[in-house]
């Protein structure tokens, strides 16, 4: 028998390794945050200054596409809407081609950008209702850095006996720069003042027919007629100036206008009519009786042709005047809530019209009343024999007088006028409360993007590497007490050890 043999057989089942996992401390996180916040906050502080700088070179202005003024009318009846000839108030006139011609040859512009400019051009009345926009003009005004005594003076005027409006130039729609817009705006209301005191402001001397032609050269009915003229134009002229101006008394004459009124009225009824009366009454001439009748018969056919040829005109005019449809008149409030008129340029056509008409009306008047006293004239002639010397005498110290009489009247009429355009309307009429501006501001976008772009990487750098830091440091913690475990294992203790023999 073999010897035996004994064999011994230990099986061993190890353990399972067990998966790897990443470990996340929250507590080493945050003591990362702690450790490296006074690093990031530095960092933040000195590269977001230098990312502001670099942003704030990288902006731009915007400006706004319109260059705006503020104009103001500060004569008597401009709060109530009417020029100072009475008529309704045209601003619209700004617009006007007699305004942009003068204002484009004084900037050297070509004239066929007139009605580009025209078409930019815009008025608008400023009223109570608006009082929100004034307000934020002003404010604009402040924002813009303007000297605050002028809008101390803006302020200060917002109750005056005035009407204003702002004027607007689109000068982005017209194809020009901002410094370009504000220069052809403040241009084109100075145009327009100069066109408001050439039209209304601007005295135009009555004349004196009776200094340039010599009453001593006619007979005494023509000489008469002549003065006549004189003394109805004169009072004509001083109504006009009475009704726009009643409380106006000259310091250069100390004559009112209605003064001077009573004055042409005075030499009218009086002087005229006591000269022209005795010249009717004692059949007085110059030349003999039969020479007189035919020449002032030559006269009145000649009036009397006038008189058919205006009476036509007038009749034209009627006509196309009751033809005539007028565009709707926009209407604004003013000041006060007055009604302020804005009559379109068709309009102002109309008005030409009914002038023209009151002209001719008048024309036909003055005439009528000359035929009818050269025809008393010519009767008293046929019922006379011969004419005195004493009367002829008589008549010229009557019209002497009244020629001196007249020549005094119209120095102070046309010395009162100057007065009162140089003095009292020339230096106020149109003024210019704010010059033209252009609304404007700095886009900031850039340099806000720049500052965030840079501020955000740091932050996301601040937050990952600490996040970073204490995982690592978490994990190398937990490999290094699994190898610990590890080397203290000598048998894995899952199974016993079994032995055969």
């Amino acid at each position: 028998m073999d010897q035996e043999k004994s064999i011994k057989l230990t099986l061993v089942q190890p353990r399972q390794e067990e998966e790897e996992e990443i470990r996340i401390d929250f507590g080493l996180i945050f003591a990362y945050l702690k450790r490296f916040f006074a690093l990031w906050l530095a960092l933040a502080v000195g590269l977001g200054a230098i990312a502001g700088g670099i942003g704030l070179l990288l902006q731009e202005t915007m400006f706004a596409p319109k260059a705006e003024t503020l104009i103001g009318f500060t004569y008597s009846g401009a709060s109530s809407g009417l020029a100072p000839d009475g008529s309704a108030l045209d601003v619209s006139r700004i617009r006007s081609p007699r305004v942009l011609m003068d204002a484009l040859d004084a900037l050297g512009i070509e004239l066929t950008e007139i009605n580009t400019i025209a078409e930019n051009l815009s008025v608008d009345g400023i009223t109570s209702e608006s009082h929100y926009r004034r307000m934020t003009f002003y404010k604009d005004l402040l924002d813009k850095g303007a000297d605050l005594e002028l809008v101390d003076k803006v302020l200060s005027e917002s109750n005056a006996p005035s009407i204003r409006y702002v004027v607007s130039f689109d000068y982005r729609s017209a194809g020009y720069s901002y410094l370009e817009g504000i220069q052809i705006l403040n241009q084109v209301i100075d145009s327009y003042r100069e066109y408001f005191e050439i039209t209304y402001n601007r005295n135009t001397p009555l004349g004196n027919p009776i200094s340039i032609i010599d009453y001593r050269d006619y007979d005494f009915a023509e000489a008469i007629s002549i003065f006549s003229s004189a003394l109805y134009s004169a009072q004509s002229y001083l109504d006009s100036l009475a009704s726009a101006a009643p409380s106006f008394r000259s310091s250069r004459t100390g004559y009112s206008f209605s003064d001077l009124s009573k004055i042409t009225s005075m030499l009218r009824e009086v002087e005229l009519d006591r000269a022209s009366s005795y010249v009717i009454l004692h059949s007085v001439t110059t030349n003999d009786i039969d020479t007189a009748i035919s020449f002032y018969q030559w006269r009145i056919e000649n009036l009397e042709r006038s008189r058919t040829v205006t009476q036509t005109t007038l009749e034209t005019l009627r006509t196309e005047i009751a033809a005539y449809e007028k565009d709707p008149v926009l209407y604004v409030a003013g000041e006060g809530n007055a009604a302020i008129s804005s009559v379109s340029d068709t309009n102002s056509n109309y008005d030409n019209m009914i002038n023209e008409e009151l002209s001719a009306q008048s024309s036909i008047s003055s005439d009528s009343r000359t035929i009818e006293y050269y025809q008393d004239v010519i009767q008293g002639f046929r019922d006379a024999q011969r004419v005195k010397q004493s009367d002829v005498e008589r008549v010229q110290t009557y019209l002497a007088s009244l020629n001196e009489k007249l020549l005094a009247l119209l120095e102070n009429v046309n010395q009162t006028a100057d007065d009162y355009y140089e003095v009292a309307m020339s230096s106020n009429s149109v003024t210019t409360v704010v010059p033209a501006v252009v609304n404007r501001h700095l886009i900031t976008k850039n340099a806000i993007m720049v500052f965030v772009a840079v501020e955000a990487v740091l932050l996301v750098w601040y937050i990952g590497l600490s996040v970073i830091k204490g995982m690592k440091d978490a994990n190398a913690k937990e490999k290094k007490q699994k190898a610990a475990d590890s080397s203290d294992l000598a048998v894995s203790p899952g199974v016993q050890p079994q032995s055969y023999e």
